[in-house]
């Protein structure tokens, strides 16, 4: 078993501020990684967003403004591990990936 969760780097500044995505669009990144899509679509806090799944590092990219913002894959393979779901939050990062 593994736990995936997909993180943005929100910060507009030089200081990294990295986000976790909310379940069901977190859902929506990792099927499209696994079909191996180039692309996935989402609406997030009233904004339409294309992840381009072919950019290294993947990229989230705002449509309306084109503002780019770089994503990471976390993965935790273990059956130990609480998914983010379980958690219930997805405004910080789970414990199981602070250390990369």
């Amino acid at each position: 078993m593994y736990v995936c969760m997909y993180v943005c780097n929100a910060s507009d500044t030089t200081v990294e501020k990295w986000c976790a995505y909310p379940s069901e669009i977190n859902t929506k990144i990792e099927n499209a990684h696994i079909a191996k899509e180039e692309s996935v679509t989402f609406v997030m806090s009233g904004a339409d967003y294309i992840v381009d799944l072919t950019s290294s590092p993947p990229e989230q990219i705002r449509t309306a403004t084109k503002k780019r913002r770089e994503m990471r894959r976390k993965i935790k393979t273990t059956s130990q591990a609480k998914s983010p779901q379980e958690q219930n939050d997805w405004t910080v990062e789970p414990d199981i990936f602070s250390n990369g």
